[in-house]
């Protein structure tokens, strides 16, 4: 037996389904070269995989669902999240098993530390 939630979200897949068909051919070719630059989120994850236009397609129109703005998507190349890493540089543990952390961010697009911040966790270990 299925959830609402499961029934909304396959509803939206037939939706998306529904819409490629609309899609014209030569849009169509557009996705699918597109989607030979994306590397699948499944098992192998040997870079022998392949998705496909319509793959791609009905991901961003889920996507769009998802952010409150159904539509048919145009065929627009993903750009890469920024890589970043995250450095630990203290974490104080009080009598309370309270404690704060002290780290910084670094945008290794261009190797210079973003900003610092600061963070808390309430139960830390000791």
């Amino acid at each position: 037996m299925s959830t609402a939630g499961q029934l909304e979200h396959l509803d939206v897949h037939r939706r998306a389904l529904a819409a490629w068909r609309t899609v014209p051919h030569s849009t169509q070719l557009v996705w699918n070269r597109l989607a030979a630059e994306v590397e699948p989120r499944r098992p192998p994850f040997d870079h022998r995989a392949l998705i496909f236009g319509q793959n791609l397609f009905v991901s961003a129109y889920h996507g769009f669902f998802t952010l409150g703005d159904e539509h048919l998507p145009e065929p627009q190349r993903f750009d890469s999240f920024p890589p970043f890493a995250i450095r630990l540089s203290d974490a104080i543990v009080g009598d309370t098993g309270a404690g704060a952390l002290s780290f910084a961010c670094e945008d290794s697009t261009d190797g210079a530390w973003a900003w610092m911040s600061s963070g808390y966790a309430s139960e830390l270990s000791r």
